[in-house]
């Protein structure tokens, strides 16, 4: 199998695991690529802005996209399978569930992104969700934002992969079957 250029998107809601699993993943000696909005938000706590899910939305999005943009094409060209902690599905529904349109400027690079099938989803799990400075929603309000991600892949021809209820190596040993 030719892994060149294989780009898997992990996908799902927040708190469901996703980054534990991208750190498993890393460790079996996966190429990996973290979720840029926790780290934006722990930026813009740090500087004192306001770009920030739970306070200017849109100001949020648009670095959201950048960084989403910017992580996918530094992995470009990279050997074996490359996975991403969120990708352009998650700036598609961010901008639907705030109802604003995605800036023209990075519109065109978000639809040209792509990834390799399956799209790894995350379900909801109330058991693992966990509120913190950084994710300060409710589960409540990471169930919507779930919703809006489900439509936006529904919109795709991806074939979707549901990640197990199960422990993160259980979750990772999960992954390498779908590709073997």
């Amino acid at each position: 199998m030719n892994a060149k250029g294989q780009r898997y998107l992990i996908t799902g809601c927040s708190g469901a695991g996703k980054s534990s699993l991208l750190n498993e993943l890393s460790g079996r000696g996966f190429i990996t690529s973290q979720e840029p909005g926790r780290q934006i938000v722990k930026e813009q706590i740090a500087a004192g802005g306001d770009a920030l899910p739970w306070q200017d939305k849109i100001a949020f999005g648009r670095l959201l996209a950048d960084a989403t943009i910017a992580s996918f094409d530094a992995m470009l060209g990279q050997e074996g399978p490359v996975f991403f902690d969120r990708g352009a599905p998650d700036i598609f529904a961010w901008f639907d569930q705030i109802g604003e349109r995605i800036p023209a400027k990075a519109l065109q690079a978000l639809q040209a992104i792509s990834y390799n099938s399956p799209v790894f989803l995350a379900p909801p799990w109330q058991e693992i969700y966990r509120q913190d400075e950084e994710r300060p929603k409710p589960f409540s309000e990471a169930m919507q934002e779930y919703e809006m991600i489900i439509r936006r892949l529904e919109q795709t021809s991806s074939k979707l992969a549901i990640l197990p209820r199960a422990s993160i190596c259980e979750r990772a040993d999960f992954i390498e079957d779908c590709l073997s």
